[in-house]
């Protein structure tokens, strides 16, 4: 998948960098970049069945119906998003990982310091890559039980993170 790049800069260590974002109509549509900021890939989210098995489970946990979509990030509560931030944190760890690394979806990492603290998305464009689309085929392999199974540990493995308690 051909997508496009835009200015991004940490604000921690000021290095400035290319980071491909999709555009807003591409609904259902992700880029995933790697822990370390160095790999990316294109995740179109309607060609995966692990998406609703993954879905599924921590709409479970959660105690929320198994819609298709996830809350809106209009005004929604703090345990929507929360929802959310599970939800596609599951996600990066259910992906084929990229030479031993999970991913993320579509927020940036300085591939310099690996800092998340980047302001991007100003609209300056700088140029296009290709972003070769990923998989789940480890997943996949799995049964429905093991997978329904893998999910909660994540969801368990994320609740007790620092990332998850802010730290």
């Amino acid at each position: 998948m051909n997508v496009s790049t835009f200015r991004a800069e940490c604000l921690d260590c000021g290095y400035v960098f290319a980071f491909p974002l999709l555009p807003e109509e591409a609904f259902g549509e992700f880029v995933v970049v790697s822990e370390t900021g160095m790999a990316l890939g294109y995740l179109n989210s309607f060609a995966h069945p692990a998406w609703d098995t993954i879905h599924n489970v921590v709409s479970e946990h959660f105690g929320t119906s198994t819609r298709r979509t996830l809350p809106r990030f209009g005004a929604v509560r703090p345990r929507a998003l929360e929802h959310v931030e599970v939800f596609q944190w599951v996600v990066g760890r259910c992906i084929d990982s990229a030479h031993g690394h999970s991913w993320h979806l579509s927020y940036p990492v300085c591939s310099q310091c690996r800092s998340r603290n980047v302001s991007y998305g100003n609209g300056q464009l700088v140029g296009a890559l290709e972003a070769p689309s990923i998989s789940f085929a480890a997943f996949d392999h799995l049964t429905p039980e093991h997978q329904s199974s893998r999910v909660r540990e994540l969801i368990a493995e994320y609740e007790s993170s620092e990332e998850h308690r802010g730290a």
